[in-house]
């Protein structure tokens, strides 16, 4: 089973006036993230596989954010931290490559997700992947950095899913 998070919301946030019981709900905006190991999709069927089914049926694919040849951090990094940590997305965003790639995945997914005069289409749910050589730390933490500035810039949920992380050594994470 992958790792995964859920995200929505904060809690403590105001709730908006309520509305009218006749006038249809908006639907809610998923953004799905699949992060994974660039190396293992090259050479495994199964893993190639493993990324399609991860990807849900109603939501647009977008592209994949190729992280494999982008700076690493010094190597003690990542023996202190987690990469799904606060401190290696701080690290990916502050890099110019980091920060160009997540803005250009959230303003992509959102103008997706949002109607709006120059898209004929818009969707309700859509997903982009990450991929670095091993899926275990630049993927993964890019996906969290896309994750945290899509839910600051309005979209309800996220979707996060880390599909090669510590060789499939998982476990369910929620917030």
């Amino acid at each position: 089973m992958p790792l995964y998070r859920t995200r929505g919301r904060s809690r403590s946030r105001p709730r908006p006036p309520s509305r009218n019981r006749s006038q249809p709900r908006p639907p809610k905006t998923t953004l799905h993230i699949i992060s994974y190991s660039h190396h293992r999709a090259q050479r495994s069927p199964h893993a190639r596989t493993e990324i399609r089914d991860a990807i849900p049926r109603d939501a647009m694919y977008l592209y994949t954010v190729d992280c494999t040849d982008w700076q690493l951090p010094p190597p003690e990094f990542s023996a202190w931290y987690s990469s799904a940590s606060p401190q290696w997305r701080n690290w990916i965003m502050g890099t110019a490559r980091g920060r160009a790639a997540v803005t250009r995945a959230v303003d992509d997914a959102l103008r997706r997700l949002r109607p709006d005069h120059s898209h004929s289409s818009s969707a309700r749910s859509v997903a982009l992947c990450t991929a670095s050589p091993h899926g275990s730390h630049r993927s993964v933490a890019t996906a969290e950095a896309i994750a945290d500035e899509a839910l600051r810039r309005g979209v309800d949920a996220c979707r996060v899913v880390h599909l090669h992380l510590h060789h499939n050594q998982m476990r369910k994470l929620t917030d």
